[in-house]
């Protein structure tokens, strides 16, 4: 997806009990969601507070970072969601993500459960489980971004964003401020991306007034070469998933083999063939996770 589709996603805080039902909301959580009235309106950016049982507010740094901050009063805990999304190539970005909390202010047991997720589990574990966040929104983002950079082929739609879009509740203010920002200080462009990128051969980034192609469902949830390829932690999981997975074949193989020929080891023989066949399984389980998202998303199977 693109920056401002991005963007645009995270200034939505209503969105998250809908699309994210089951990875880290629920239908059950929505809810009317309203901001204060916008601050400070500039070409750095701008602010609202978000009007919720919890106290929060949320900042558009320009041009590529928002940050959502969320305070439970006092004695409680705080929390903080910096998300930059990075030009990299028209209709493309780098999402760079930090969350942020009070660990000394968790109640228990939601601070054993935070730390055991963040500091007990390994690496690339944690960084599968952000990748089924990630393609809940994945799919329809993509089109979404088509939609609003490829205009109206019919010609019978509005040529403004502000009169295709129904926007008509109070918490579409940020994602109205924020395309009513791109209008007044990119003349509707938005942020640049670099043109000394290398083109993948999906694009002309010589051209940037060529639109990028639809990907395919495939290249939307590629986790591969968006992530994987670029991580230290989950390469080295992946290479000692394929590694162990061609040790557990081969028991698997001889294994039956003994216990074919020897009779009297041939239950311990089929036990130990059973374990390395479901120890390679498991290491094919991670090693396609680490390759592609899965899909339907949570939300559309109950």
């Amino acid at each position: 997806m693109d920056w401002s589709t991005l963007c645009e996603n995270v200034m939505d805080p209503a969105h998250l009990p809908f699309t994210h039902h089951k990875t880290i909301s629920s239908r059950a959580r929505a809810g009317p969601i309203s901001f204060g009235r916008l601050e400070g309106f500039s070409s750095t950016g701008f602010a609202a507070t978000r009007q919720t049982s919890a106290a929060g507010r949320l900042t558009f740094r320009a041009p590529l970072l928002v940050l959502a901050e969320t305070h439970r009063g006092p004695g409680s805990y705080s929390d903080w969601n910096a998300v930059y999304a990075v030009p990299t190539a028209p209709g493309k970005c780098r999402l760079l993500v930090r969350v942020v909390f009070e660990v000394s202010k968790l109640p228990i047991p939601l601070k054993w459960i935070l730390t055991f997720a963040f500091t007990k589990q390994p690496i690339w574990w944690t960084h599968l489980t952000t990748h089924r966040i990630l393609e809940d929104d994945n799919p329809f983002l993509h089109t979404q971004g088509h939609a609003y950079r490829d205009g109206d082929p019919t010609g019978l739609l509005a040529p403004s964003w502000a009169q295709r879009v129904y926007l008509p509740t109070r918490s579409d203010s940020m994602v109205a401020a924020f395309r009513r920002w791109i209008d007044e200080y990119t003349a509707g462009k938005g942020a640049p991306w670099s043109l000394y990128l290398r083109s993948s051969g999906e694009m002309d980034i010589s051209d940037p007034t060529r639109p990028p192609r639809r990907e395919s469902k495939e290249r939307v949830l590629d986790r591969y070469d968006s992530h994987v390829a670029h991580c230290s932690a989950c390469t080295g999981a992946l290479a000692n998933a394929r590694r162990v997975r061609r040790v557990a074949e081969g028991s698997v193989a001889a294994m039956l083999l003994v216990g074919g020929i020897v009779t009297r080891v041939r239950g311990a023989a089929l036990v130990f063939a059973a374990l390395s066949f479901a120890v390679a399984r498991a290491c094919a389980a991670v090693d396609e996770a680490m390759r592609l998202g899965t899909y339907p998303p949570p939300r559309n199977v109950s």
